[in-house]
């Protein structure tokens, strides 16, 4: 995994002191971790697509993985964003992504929704909204992961009929990412 530990640098003297790791020296995943994890979870084979701003893929087991995200720079210039990135900014309401899959297999799928930004997956609002506290005590340490867990938001059981198309519309605040796993249910 990569930490927030490196040996050409002093240690970091906060849990969150600005460092490029995917989790913090105490364990605890950051929002990047879990876009990583995303992108790891695609398909062997890329779906066609025309949207700048999402990614499809299929896998050989029958199923479909989406990631669509939303990137908005909010502000300008590196020195404001010292100050910018040390309070918690609530996501603003972009609108929703449409779905549309085409050439879907009949049959049941589990429909699986991931989300990383604002207040999920997002253990460093969290930490911001604790008083961004230059130690963290272990009650502290457990509430953050708590905000990290990477759990799904929902799951659902779906049917594709024989037209062979799935359609969803997701919401999509400014700076998240959102991961739907279309998973064949297979007989037991």
């Amino acid at each position: 995994m990569f930490t927030d530990i490196f040996e050409e640098s002093v240690p970091p003297l906060t849990p969150f002191h600005g460092g490029f790791g995917l989790v913090n020296f105490s364990g605890i995943k950051k929002p990047a971790f879990f876009a990583c994890k995303f992108l790891n979870q695609l398909g062997q084979s890329e779906l066609k697509n025309a949207d700048a701003h999402s990614w499809g893929c299929r896998d050989d087991q029958g199923g479909a993985q989406i990631l669509v995200w939303d990137l908005t720079h909010p502000i300008g210039g590196t020195n404001a964003n010292n100050v910018y990135f040390r309070q918690p900014h609530p996501a603003v309401d972009k609108g929703a992504a449409k779905i549309k899959l085409t050439g879907v297999p009949l049959g049941n799928y589990e429909l699986q929704l991931w989300r990383v930004g604002y207040h999920h997956n997002d253990a460093y609002t969290a930490y911001l909204e604790m008083g961004a506290p230059p130690q963290l005590t272990r009650a502290q340490e457990i509430v953050l992961r708590d905000a990290s867990q990477g759990k799904p938001e929902s799951s659902r059981q779906i049917k594709i009929k024989a037209t062979g198309e799935f359609t969803d519309t997701l919401p999509l605040p400014e700076n998240e990412v959102v991961l739907l796993k279309i998973v064949p249910v297979r007989a037991r």
